[in-house]
């Protein structure tokens, strides 16, 4: 799993389990008292994810910084865009 974070131009993060969100925060950085700057584009795709970044953002210890690291994207020209 690491080496595809390692090698991949874009991370996109679908609904599935808080690992999904766990592994790709990790390989950012988030929760290792620093950011390593990986200058590719990071994704949550759909529409659920405000909600749930709303809820960690209110219950976590998680910093403006932390929370630039991300694009949600609800549509697939969106993504585009990013790209």
């Amino acid at each position: 799993m690491f080496k595809l974070l390692e090698h991949g131009d874009m991370f996109i993060i679908f609904k599935g389990g808080l690992w999904n969100l766990k592994v790709s925060l990790e390989q950012r950085g988030i929760g290792k008292n620093y950011i390593t700057v990986i200058h590719k584009p990071f994704l949550l795709y759909g529409k659920h994810w405000p909600e749930i970044i709303d809820v960690l953002r209110k219950n976590m210890n998680i910093d403006k910084l932390e929370l630039s690291v991300f694009e949600i994207c609800e549509s697939v020209e969106c993504v585009i865009k990013a790209n």
